[in-house]
């Protein structure tokens, strides 16, 4: 099924988070990206459901501050917080 202007948000959940992304600070695709990464792997590794990836980017956005990246040092750093941060959500489902 084709995707249209209307996105399928209830198909492709993570879709409309993207989108906000790119709306949003600096730093929001870092953060969509890093832990997409994360809770990709989690999800091939059998950790969590695939409908939790789009969760745990989600709870990532809301917790991380995306706002001033003003260097490729900031960007890493963001990035190496967001892997953190998401990783520790997946510990989290998986002991609840």
């Amino acid at each position: 099924e084709a995707i249209d202007q209307n996105g399928h948000p209830e198909r492709f959940p993570a879709l409309a988070l993207a989108w906000d992304c790119l709306r949003g600070p600096a730093g929001s695709c870092v953060v969509l990206n890093a832990s997409n990464e994360i809770a990709v792997a989690a999800f091939l590794d059998k950790q969590i459901r695939f409908d939790q990836i789009s969760l745990i980017i989600q709870e990532s956005l809301a917790h991380i501050q995306a706002g001033c990246v003003d260097s490729i040092e900031d960007l890493i750093e963001l990035d190496q917080k967001t892997r953190s941060i998401a990783t520790d959500l997946i510990t989290r489902k998986l002991t609840h």
